[in-house]
């Protein structure tokens, strides 16, 4: 079914688990490493990053006490819940798509009939409202794999198609506005009419064809054109959708039925509660009202307006740039090592290949005689260093180069042996955690390798791993046979790990529900699972309750991943969500202030000036035709414009094309426009001489068919 949540499989078939998984020699065939260590991962972040998750850690830690379970955190499913949201967008566009209608009068009509259908007008405010919160949230999955540092390595591929994806989101965004060929498309034509002409020759061409086709009545043209833009860009985010995930083994697209059915729910009751409306029709001839805009797709309008919209746009351009770049900027710490199996220890059980994040253990074929079906191919291209694969090797035959398996109970044991040289009579407590862990709660304990605390009656060692997964149940038990008196194991929250799958996995094995398990023998021993946000380390090192460990109650207190959720739990998270959705769709509509009402502008269009001189006549050898050499715009005796003109270019029809506007005040002005040039610089084309009444917001543009109508005299 589409929402089911199948488990993942721990095995590839055809692996016998007594047989695969079980060395072909003594254990004590694995490696050993003795030399004595204290630490055996040291975390590293750039300080900008660090600062970064700082930050969203002050914001999602109350989040997680007023919601009161850790797995309803919408944080923390960011990734699935945009994909959710883009799926309703696509499906209410192709509802909307039905309505459409071809031209600028059409259009505009059309979505006229569709505010007034009781149905349709509400899957326009789910349209509009979904692609909002698409793209917030968007940006805030991007946010969280940025302080993560997710990005380097072999998922720069999964980052820079992320960072793409947002921008191609953000332009179908401003196409989609552009569709309804109001006010609100107005300024996007003029934003986009002058980032043409600053860029390239085709800015008067453009809003020339434009005003062309409003008076010929070919806007179907455009309108069509833009549609077709908006549905490929659709189809080009869904194919950049398939590069983002294609290096993750087993892709998670949609979030839980919780939020699949809390999600649409939200976006419904706002869009009957607060319908978009709509805007008067596009009006060339008139300056657009102060009108409201929705500042995450369009927030370049109010400084196109302003006339700032290049610093914008240059500030967006070095910082998409420096985005997509992000993976091969230099880093001040070395990158993690890459992954290596030993191929005579390696049994084939397939466990590191099913349990590795990032494709980077494929299975094949063994041919070595050794009576094992498959062998484990590591690809150090592919390799982030979760060490999830290390914890899933009982035979530790998996290792990170630096970090050999063998490291760790070394380690454990090196601490061990220290906090009973401090502290004879005192119970130790071993905790092994991972490296956000580590890098926010955990940085105490861990400051120069070295670090014992008393927590009450008991002392405290922590070792941080690349992931608590490294740490396989082996491991564990191995740690409580060296003679601490408890374990713990502190990871991240559900949906919140920063190697993906790393916290579900190790839940799995010492839970005993996925391989490889924690030995029965264990089952009820001092074991302590946590899944805590980074900045709440603390929390698991607290003691435990007095009756704990006395009676019919075990010493072992459980961290459950999922608990039972309440209707409390789910109410608080869901109004989380509906609260923040609600300030986004009153975001969306803030007020910008456009023209004045004492304000009139004057544009002159002219793509080709050799328009007004019809055919060109002979050229006599090496003789200049009598073309002109100078374009003159004057208003009330005043210079506007005075643009040189090459004859020979006009002769050939590849004089500049011409665009410029200015802001005049309403009320009665003399128009001049005129040629100057011919022989001897002494001919004048008069185009226009007369004087002109503007009306407030009234906006007069001069093109080749107008100028070629007001009767110039030559």
């Amino acid at each position: 079914m589409f929402f089911r949540r199948d488990k993942p499989p721990t095995l590839l078939e055809g692996v016998d688990q007594d047989k695969d998984c079980l060395p072909d020699e003594p254990s004590g065939a694995a490696r050993d490493i003795l030399q004595p260590m204290t630490q055996v991962w040291k975390p590293q972040r750039n300080r900008v990053l660090w600062l970064m998750e700082r930050i969203a850690l002050a914001v999602e830690t109350p989040v997680n006490r007023l919601v009161g379970a850790q797995t309803l955190n919408p944080f923390y499913h960011t990734g699935t819940i945009a994909v959710w949201l883009w799926i309703i967008v696509a499906v209410t566009g192709l509802y909307l798509t039905f309505f459409m209608q071809f031209g600028f009068e059409a259009t505009f009509a059309a979505i006229a009939r569709i505010e007034s259908h009781p149905l349709a007008h509400v899957i326009r405010a789910m349209h509009r409202y979904a692609s909002i919160f698409a793209l917030v949230v968007s940006l805030l999955h991007g946010y969280r794999l940025l302080f993560m540092d997710r990005f380097r390595g072999p998922r720069w591929l999964a980052w820079v198609t992320g960072v793409v994806m947002m921008a191609v989101l953000w332009v179908d965004g401003v196409l989609g506005y552009w569709l309804i060929w109001d006010e609100r498309a107005q300024l996007i034509t003029a934003s986009f009419t002058h980032w043409l002409d600053a860029l390239t020759p085709w800015g008067p061409g453009f809003l020339g064809y434009l005003l062309s086709a409003e008076r010929l009545d070919r806007g179907w043209i455009v309108i069509g054109l833009i549609l077709l833009l908006h549905i490929l860009l659709f189809v080009l985010i869904s194919a950049m959708f398939w590069l983002h995930i294609v290096r993750l083994s087993r892709p998670k697209f949609l979030p839980s039925r919780l939020w699949v059915a809390g999600v649409f729910g939200l976006v419904l009751i706002l869009s009957i509660a607060i319908p978009v409306g709509m805007l008067p029709k596009a009006d060339f001839g008139a300056l657009p009202a102060p009108m409201r805009i929705d500042p995450f797709y369009l927030f370049f309008l109010p400084f196109e307006v302003n006339g700032a919209a290049w610093w914008l746009w240059a500030a967006l351009g070095a910082l998409l740039a420096v985005s997509v770049a992000l993976p091969w900027l230099p880093r001040r710490h070395k990158g993690p090592p890459p992954i290596a199996i030993d191929k005579d220890l390696c049994t084939g059980c397939t466990e590191c290949a099913m349990d590795c994040p990032y494709k980077a253990i494929s299975m094949v074929e063994r041919h070595d005689g050794k009576p094992h079906k498959y062998i484990a191919i590591e690809n150090p291209a592919m390799c982030v260093a979760c060490g999830v694969c290390i914890g899933s090797c009982d035979l530790q035959a998996v290792s990170l180069s630096v970090l050999a398996p063998q490291a760790i109970p070394n380690a454990a044991r090196t601490r061990l042996e220290r906090a009973r040289r401090r502290a004879p009579a005192t119970p130790v407590t071993i905790v092994y955690t991972c490296e956000r862990h580590a890098l926010f709660g955990a940085d105490a304990y861990l400051a120069d390798g070295v670090g014992v605390a008393v927590n009450g009656p008991r002392t405290v060692e922590v070792i941080a791993l690349p992931c608590v997964a490294t740490a396989s149940p082996n491991l564990v038990s191995e740690t409580l046979e060296l003679g601490a008196a408890d374990v713990r194991v502190v990871g991240c929250p559900p949906d919140d790990c920063s190697r993906r799958e790393g916290n579900v996995w190790e839940e799995g094995r010492l839970s005993r529900q996925r391989v490889p398990r924690l030995r029965r023998a264990y089952a009820n021993a001092p074991i302590t699972t946590f899944w805590l946000a980074p900045d709440r380390f603390a929390d698991a090192l607290k003691p435990p309750p007095a009756h704990v460990g006395s009676g019919d109650v075990p010493l072992t207190l459980p961290g459950r991943m999922t608990p039972r959720l309440t209707p409390r739990n789910i109410g608080v998270a869901l109004a989380l969500v509906a609260a923040t959705f609600a300030v986004l769709v009153a975001l969306s509509a803030v007020p910008m202030r456009t023209f004045g009402v004492d304000e009139a502008r004057l544009s002159v269009v002219l793509p080709n000036p050799a328009t007004f001189f019809g055919a060109a006549p002979t050229m006599p050898g090496g003789v200049q035709p009598n073309w002109p050499t100078r374009l003159s715009v004057a208003v009330d005796g005043a210079m506007l414009l005075e643009q040189p003109l090459v004859p020979a270019d006009v002769y050939t029809g590849k004089a500049p094309a011409i665009l410029a506007e200015w802001p005049l005040s309403p009320g009665a002005h003399r128009l001049q426009v005129w040629f100057d040039g011919g022989e001897g610089g002494t001919t004048t084309w008069r185009l226009v001489d007369r004087t002109v009444t503007l009306q407030p917001r009234e906006a007069l543009v001069l093109d080749d068919y107008l100028l070629q109508g007001q009767n110039g005299s030559r």
